[in-house]
C-alpha cells in the first residue's frame, strides 16, 4: 500500500496545480500517511515539480543549511593572532558576536525545553539541541525577525512529523528492502535537522507579519527595545501609530468575514469589547497549536498548507472555530466569553472546523 501510495504522490505532484494532492490533503487522507512531511513540503514549494528533481533540490537545500551553521556558529578561540578583546563590544568583534550568540540560544533554549509538555518526544536532548541550532539559524539568517516566542511551536510539529515519517520508512524498509531511492534520500533520517529548517522557514515567510511589529528592530540577541517619550517607536515624520501587523489582519477578519458570516456574534463581541486580539494573536503566531490535541493540529495543518501556497484558510479558521463556539459565546458575560476563548473547548471536531471554514472561502466548491 506504501509503495502504491509514494508511486501515487511522484505522479500526482507533477502537476503544477497539485489538485489531486491539495484535495488529499483537505479531504484528511494524509492522516495515516507515512508521506505527511514530504506532502507538506511539495505544498509549500521546498520540494519542486518535476519529482524526478527532488533528490538535487534536497541536496542542495540540506547543503545551504549546513553552510549557514558554519557561518553563524562562531568559534573566536580560533582568532589565533590575539587581535580580538573578549571584552570588547565592536560589533566586528567575533567575542562580541559569540556572547551575543550564548545569549540568544539561552533565550530560545528557554522555550525549547516547555515545548509540548505533555509529548515525551520533545524532552529529548538531541531534539532540543536541533530546535535550538534551527532556530537560532533563522534568528541570524533574518536579523529584522530575529527569534520571537512561539516560533518553537511552529518548528516542534514539524520535526516530530518529519520524525514520524522517517519511522515509517524504516518500517516499510524491513518488510520490502526494495525501496524507490528517491524516496530514501529525500526522508534520510540523518538530515532531520536540515529538512526540518527548509520546511520550518518556507512557512515562516509566509506568516512572517504574524509575528513582525513594524519598525521594530530586535538587538543581535533578540530583545526588542522598549519605547520611552524620549525613543519613539516610530520617527516623528512618520503617519503610522505603531500598529502590530497580526492585529490589521485580526482586524480585517473580523471586519470583512465574520461580520458576514454571523453579524450577531460580531455584534456581540463588539458589545463586550472583545477585540480579536485579545486571543487571535496566539491563534495566528503558533497556528493554532494551543487550541488543539498534536492530532488533530496536523490535520488542520494539512488543510491549512494543502488549501493553498499563501495559507489563505487560516482567515477562515479562525472565524470557524468562534461559530463552532458561538451558543458559548452569545449567552456568556465578558469573563465567560473570555474563558472559553483563551481555553478553547477541546471537545470541538477539528473535521468540522475545517469543512467550514472551506465552504466561507470557497462556498461554490464546497
Amino acid at each position: 500500500m506504501s509503495k502504491l501510495e509514494w508511486r501515487n504522490i511522484l505522479v500526482i505532484a507533477n502537476d503544477t496545480a497539485l489538485f489531486d494532492l491539495r484535495h488529499s490533503a483537505i479531504r484528511g487522507d494524509l492522516r495515516a500517511s507515512p508521506f505527511r512531511s514530504v506532502c507538506w513540503a511539495i505544498f509549500l514549494q521546498v520540494l519542486k515539480t518535476p519529482s524526478g528533481d527532488w533528490t538535487r533540490q534536497r541536496d542542495q537545500l540540506r547543503s545551504e543549511y549546513q553552510k549557514l551553521k558554519h557561518q553563524y556558529v562562531l568559534n573566536p578561540h580560533s582568532n589565533r593572532d590575539g587581535s580580538d578583546d573578549p571584552l570588547s563590544q565592536s560589533k566586528q568583534s567575533v567575542w562580541n558576536q559569540h556572547f551575543c550568540d550564548q545569549e540568544l540560544c539561552a533565550v530560545i533554549k528557554q522555550d525549547v525545553v516547555r515545548t509540548f509538555p505533555g509529548v515525551d518526544f520533545f524532552r529529548k536532548s538531541k531534539i532540543q539541541e536541533m530546535m535550538v541550532n534551527i532556530l537560532f539559524c533563522y534568528a541570524r539568517v533574518h536579523p529584522t525577525m530575529c527569534y520571537r516566542q512561539g516560533m518553537h511551536e511552529i518548528l516542534a510539529p514539524l520535526i516530530f512529523v518529519i520524525h514520524s515519517d522517517q519511522q515509517a520508512l524504516a518500517h516499510i524498509q524491513e518488510l520490502n528492502p526494495s525501496v524507490d531511492p528517491i524516496l530514501l534520500m529525500v526522508l534520510d533520517p540523518e538530515f532531520i535537522e536540515e529538512d526540518a529548517y527548509s520546511i520550518f522557514s518556507n512557512i515562516m515567510d509566509r506568516i512572517a507579519s504574524f509575528y513582525r511589529t513594524m519598525e521594530v528592530i530586535p538587538t543581535a540577541t533578540g530583545h526588542f527595545p522598549v519605547a520611552t517619550p524620549s525613543t519613539p517607536l516610530l520617527s516623528p515624520t512618520s503617519k503610522r501609530r505603531p500598529e502590530i501587523e497580526v492585529v490589521e489582519q485580526l482586524n480585517f477578519i473580523k471586519d470583512k468575514i465574520l461580520i458576514k458570516e454571523d453579524l450577531h456574534l460580531h455584534n456581540h463581541l463588539l458589545k463586550l469589547d472583545i477585540p480579536l486580539a485579545i486571543f487571535g494573536v496566539r491563534w495566528l503566531r503558533l497556528l493554532f497549536g494551543r487550541e488543539y490535541a498534536l492530532q488533530d493540529l496536523l490535520l488542520l495543518w494539512d488543510a491549512i498548507f494543502g488549501e493553498g501556497e499563501q495559507l489563505e484558510l487560516i482567515n477562515f479558521i479562525v472565524v470557524a472555530m468562534l461559530i463552532r463556539i458561538r451558543d458559548k459565546l452569545i449567552y456568556s458575560d465578558y469573563t465567560t466569553c473570555l474563558t472559553f476563548l483563551m481555553r478553547y473547548p477541546t471537545n470541538v471536531d477539528v473535521s468540522l472546523i475545517i469543512r467550514h471554514a472551506l465552504h466561507m472561502k470557497s462556498p461554490k466548491v464546497s
